[in-house]
């Protein structure tokens, strides 16, 4: 009967807006666990890369004071001969 096939009609049209609209939240979802998981990789490397400059400038501190006192031994040396 046609009440029945205009019924089925709009069950079936209900049904594919449902899947659709699941498709498209998963879809969503995935791409905002990537985002996630991105940012959390960006910050890492950031931190990593404070870490490493920190350790940069540490380097240049001691650098600088081994020349400091490579200057003064030298000085010392050349006072004594």
């Amino acid at each position: 009967p046609e009440p029945l096939d205009q019924k089925m009609v709009t069950w079936e049209a209900v049904q594919k807006e449902n899947y659709l609209s699941k498709l498209e939240k998963q879809r969503k979802s995935s791409e905002e666990e990537v985002l996630r998981k991105t940012a959390h990789r960006v910050d890492s490397v950031a931190q990593h890369l404070a870490g490493l400059r920190e350790q940069e400038r540490r380097i240049k501190r001691l650098e600088s004071q081994v020349d400091y006192c490579t200057v003064l031994l030298s000085s010392i040396a050349q006072s004594g001969a």
